[in-house]
């Protein structure tokens, strides 16, 4: 859907999300413009399929995920042929480590 119409959807989107469910059918009827209801249809789905994930701000989300426990060292232990010496670092994408080879 072109950008100029974002706007549009946003706004349809409102309106009918606020409608009680057995009432949406009747005002997609009046817009006469099945891409519009597709479009804003598929958004109401996304929402009500998404178990609370868009409830909460997502900067409160991203601090429970990194104020988790992570996982024990891997020092100290073996990963194929490979020895773990010791972490040189560790980000949210992951740990990067010093490796011996056997």
């Amino acid at each position: 859907m072109p950008d100029k119409n974002l706007a549009h959807v946003e706004e349809v989107f409102h309106a009918v999300i606020d409608l009680p469910v057995d009432q949406r059918a009747a005002y997609f009827e009046q817009l006469n413009d099945r891409s519009l209801c597709a479009e804003v249809e598929s958004l109401i789905s996304a929402l009500e399929n998404s178990n609370g994930l868009m409830d909460e701000p997502a900067f409160n989300l991203g601090l429970d995920v990194l104020s988790r426990a992570s996982a024990p060292s891997m020092v100290g232990k073996t990963a194929g042929s490979y020895r773990i010496i010791s972490q040189l670092g560790k980000g949210g994408m992951g740990e990067l480590s010093s490796t011996l080879g056997s």
